[in-house]
């Protein structure tokens, strides 16, 4: 682990936090030790995060984890790809790390393809970036959308464009739900190809609790826990407890074991071990009688 994040970049006096976080992580979650330090590691360089946080981004993607339809090593996957978008458009008050992780596990939770979900966002990202800064009708169709006004749109896509894509997303489904075109929508700023329709439609249209967009639960979960940094830790420690107990539990059964039919087969064991001592003592012996041997014939 601490070959990996040095390799990866993590500085020295950083190692041995990053590698404790990465046994924790393997212990709470389905990533091998190698996976979870190559991903974290790379997900912390593209965006920039400082390696100080990445025990609170390993948090992330366990609580994301645990309360999606997803499983970590699926999460890691994708958001490893989108980070490269997200982290285009990273703000002094948005973490482009845990929106990374929040579209990835929403993306993972409607099904999509780690690949071709990725791919989306990274070409939502990109169009909604391009006419943020250029404006015209295309600007207004996605304001529109979000249902904000242009400015509007345009002064939270400053501040955090992560919730900005998000509206925009479950904006689709809302317009689909009124019985207008989303795809005409989806055509005219130019994401028409049929995997990016097919990945941001489903995600506009997949409801969280209490009617919040599936993307904004996303992305409110993971930033509050980037803050709170305490899913990896009690779920490695829950697992710890139940491995501890299951020893436990195995070294009673054992011993039971032992008291209940030692005395019955205890001479059939001793029998075991005085035959594999006097094999093991003859074939000394042996070894002994072919060097002489060996020493009278050979000259």
């Amino acid at each position: 682990i601490a070959a990996v994040g040095g390799q990866l970049g993590i500085a020295a006096t950083d190692i041995v936090s990053f590698t404790d976080t990465i046994q924790k992580l393997t212990v709470a979650t389905n990533l091998s030790a190698e996976q979870a330090a190559m991903s974290l590691a790379r997900l912390q360089k593209i965006t920039n995060l400082a390696s100080a946080d990445i025990d609170n981004l390993a948090s992330v993607l366990v609580k994301l984890g645990n309360n999606f339809a997803t499983t970590e090593s699926e999460i890691i996957t994708a958001a490893t790809q989108i980070a490269t978008a997200t982290a285009g458009i990273s703000t002094q008050f948005n973490n482009s790390a845990t929106d990374a992780l929040a579209f990835a596990t929403a993306l993972r939770a409607v099904g999509q393809p780690a690949q071709a979900g990725a791919t989306a966002i990274i070409r939502l990202v990109q169009v909604v970036s391009r006419f943020v800064e250029t404006g015209g009708e295309e600007l207004v169709e996605i304001a529109t959308t979000a249902d904000l006004t242009t400015e509007a749109f345009q002064e939270l896509f400053a501040i955090d464009p992560g919730k900005a894509l998000a509206l925009f997303i479950e904006g689709l489904g809302e317009t689909e739900k009124q019985g207008k075109d989303a795809l005409a929508v989806l055509d005219a700023i130019g994401l028409g190809q049929i995997r990016t329709t097919r990945a941001l439609m489903a995600l506009g249209r997949a409801e969280g609790e209490d009617g919040v967009g599936l993307v904004s639960e996303a992305l409110a979960m993971a930033n509050q826990e980037f803050v709170e940094n305490n899913a990896l830790l009690t779920e490695s420690e829950r697992r710890y407890s139940t491995t501890i107990s299951q020893l436990k539990i195995l070294k009673n059964i054992v011993q039971e074991a032992g008291i209940s039919f030692g005395s019955q087969f205890l001479p059939q064991v001793n029998n075991v071990i005085k035959s594999l001592t006097d094999f093991i003592n003859n074939m000394s012996d042996i070894g002994g009688t072919l060097k002489v041997i060996s020493a009278a014939t050979i000259p």
